[in-house]
């Protein structure tokens, strides 16, 4: 609903518009409390960090699903099919057969079946607790596993049997500082980086015997000059990418004598760029870097050479965040963010281009809903996507609104009305026919606009603006009149960096504005009328609020504040609540189906609301990467969570769930009076 501004404000205002003649939703009987959950229903869009190719067909992780495309013709593949929604975002895929190996971060890995490319299947699941799977590689009945917990990255042996995970090895003393990918593979011998630590004196590469992938065996160790950055395996000889401050980036052929043991035989500078990517086909070696493909070739005597660089093309600045894949003529790159797959023909290396590609909303920071869609948007991507609201049709692209690059919309539910901001205008849009929006009245803003509410016929908007060298945000209140006509109403000159609300039975506007709760009332069109102001007591202010009936809950990191509203011109607080916040952020906060949803930045709580409004957590799930945003209808609940996409979960009926009263945490604060300034 609103894009999150990256500037740090000056104070903190929430708005909540309650709107005429729409009742707050019902509190639901006490007893059934304790038989509501989450349940996730849905989930579309998300980072394409992870590729593997073969033949006609392109397995990516879009999110925390595997997608099977179609690319027969790679200037428009399609998706054949996708599986179903994984623990973690993928991170990494080698295929084995019928099976195809998911690497999915602190999730572990998964193996999924994928002989009908229309349905994979979980075929098995193995955790790696303290582990982050970011690489995976198969070889004769193990899987290879880069791990990254922050700190170090290490590397991890699982044994496989009859496609099932058995136990998992971490391998000794290989503890990485540097972003070492890759493995080399000859037989039951296994070379690893690792990366000059604090701990040890120079980067090597250490060799391991994995004949029994549960008792992986160190052999020798060889010390070198320089950082392994990438390791390949080709024919009988191993490939390396070494890096080192002063000494630049180089390609390093290795040959193994009859113990195993390294000796350099080649060696090519390939300049200073930091290579973000590697990958082999037979004697081609494909190497992204600077927003460049360079290819080099391996002569029969082994030696290499550069034979060809695509011109820097901005789409390819993926960094290591990525991967790559090669088929036959064809190179296939995800590049975790926009643009998402590209498909690169590599046959010519005189003649490298970009020839098609697969994308969707990848960083989704924003999340709204517009009649019978749900509307997206990503960092960095200005552009507004779409899926059908119900019944998502599983294989079917996003759309994009067309011609529209928004700093920030909302949308609204029961016609198909989107408002956003489109620099220093305000735009409503009727996109009842998504296919073919029509711009149906224009307002103009005395500066750029950011984020965006629209509650009924009520829009509230924030644009930056400077006095001398101080930034601050002026909130501006528009009608949305007959004909969807906007009509400016009033302009509140005080920080404002995030939104929340849910409809009312009264036209009034609650302003949270630093340490002062504002009641204002919206009845006439043309102006806004102070009602009420009361001081909230919360350190630090609250930075959202939601309607339920007659009660306003106020939210920050750690507190929850209910206060009655019955009587708009005496709000009082009736009581105060801890969050179960841990270290978490909170990210929104609304009212749906009785409920109190409160989303923080790595987890979505549910908190059942009684008849007297005293909230009791039912359910908590865990969001995959990191939330930004939320909308909410009649009984479902959309959370923008950047990488892994959309997350659409809905409330239904439980005999697990125990509720937890949440504590008290403090007592009612005394009220102010209205203050004119």
């Amino acid at each position: 609903m609103n894009r999150r501004c990256p500037i740090v404000l000056l104070a903190t205002v929430c708005l909540v518009c309650c709107v005429q003649g729409i009742p707050g939703p019902t509190d639901p009987p006490a007893n059934a409390f304790a038989e509501k959950e989450l349940v996730q229903v849905d989930q579309f869009g998300g980072g394409i960090r992870a590729v593997a190719a073969r033949g006609e067909q392109a397995f990516v992780g879009v999110g925390p699903r595997l997608f099977v495309l179609d690319v027969t013709d790679r200037a428009k593949p399609f998706a054949l099919g996708r599986g179903p929604v994984l623990g973690g975002v993928v991170q990494d895929i080698a295929l084995e057969g019928d099976v195809a190996w998911v690497a999915t971060g602190d999730a572990g890995l998964y193996a999924l079946d994928v002989s009908e490319p229309t349905g994979p299947r979980v075929i098995a699941h193995h955790p790696l607790p303290g582990a982050w799977a970011e690489n995976v590689l198969m070889h004769e009945g193990a899987a290879i596993i880069f791990s990254d917990s922050g700190n170090f990255r290490s590397v991890w042996i699982v044994a496989i049997d009859d496609q099932q995970p058995l136990e998992s090895r971490e391998l000794e003393p290989i503890r990485l500082s540097s972003p070492t990918r890759g493995v080399a593979v000859f037989g039951d011998t296994i070379y690893v980086g690792a990366g000059n630590t604090a701990n040890r004196d120079a980067p090597l590469i250490a060799a391991y015997d994995i004949a029994d992938p549960t008792a992986p065996r160190l052999l020798h160790v060889t010390v070198l000059p320089a950082d392994p950055l990438h390791l390949v395996s080709i024919e009988d000889r191993l490939i390396a990418i070494t890096r080192r401050e002063g000494l630049g980036t180089h390609l390093v052929v290795y040959e193994r004598d009859v113990s195993g043991q390294l000796d350099e035989v080649e060696r090519l500078a390939i300049g200073p760029e930091f290579p973000g990517m590697l990958a082999a086909h037979e004697r081609r070696l494909f190497v992204n870097a600077d927003a460049k493909i360079h290819v080099y070739e391996l002569a029969e005597d082994w030696s290499p050479r550069r034979s060809g660089t695509m011109p820097s093309d901005s789409r390819l600045e993926v960094g290591g965040f990525g991967r790559m894949a090669v088929e036959e003529e064809h190179l296939y790159i995800a590049t975790g963010d926009q643009p998402g797959l590209l498909v690169v023909a590599v046959g010519d290396t005189d003649s490298m281009s970009i020839r098609g590609g697969y994308a969707g909303p990848m960083m989704v920071d924003t999340v709204g809903l517009s009649g019978n869609r749900v509307l997206m948007s990503a960092l960095a991507d200005p552009r507004i996507w779409s899926v059908p609201r119900q019944g998502q049709a599983e294989l079917g692209a996003p759309s994009i609104l067309a011609g529209v690059e928004s700093g920030g919309f909302d949308g609204r539910p029961e016609d198909g009305l989107i408002i956003a901001t489109l620099g220093e205008r305000l735009v409503a849009i009727d996109a009842s026919d998504f296919g073919r929006p029509i711009t149906v009245s224009v307002a103009p803003l005395a500066s750029h606009g950011r984020n965006v509410r629209v509650f009924d016929d009520v829009a509230i908007v924030a644009r930056l603006a400077r006095r001398v060298d101080v930034i601050y945000t002026v909130v501006e209140l528009f009608r949305v009149i007959e004909g969807n006509e906007l009509r400016h109403v009033s302009a509140l000159e005080q920080g404002a960096s995030a939104f929340g609300g849910a409809p009312w039975r009264a036209p009034m506007l609650f302003v949270l504005d630093g340490a002062f709760l504002r009641v204002l009332d919206l009845a006439d069109p043309h102006e806004v009328r102070p009602v009420s102001e009361m001081e909230h007591g919360l350190e630090p202010g609250p930075a959202l609020a939601a309607v339920s009936d007659a009660k306003l809950y106020l939210a920050t990191d750690t507190d929850l504040v209910m206060v009655d509203i019955a009587t708009p011109a005496a709000p009082r607080i009736v009581s105060r609540y801890a969050l179960p916040h841990g270290e978490d952020t909170l990210i929104d906060m609304a009212v749906v189906d009785g409920h109190l949803a409160i989303l923080m930045e790595h987890e979505l709580h549910l908190l059942a609301l009684s008849e007297n409004g005293r909230p009791t957590r039912t359910s908590t799930v865990p969001m995959l990467w990191g939330a930004m945003d939320m909308d909410v209808d009649e009984d479902r609940i959309y959370v923008a969570d950047t990488l892994a996409g959309v997350s659409v979960w809905r409330i239904e009926d439980t005999q697990a769930a125990t509720p937890t009263a949440l504590p008290n945490a403090g007592t009612p604060v005394v009220l102010l009076p209205w203050l004119a300034r």
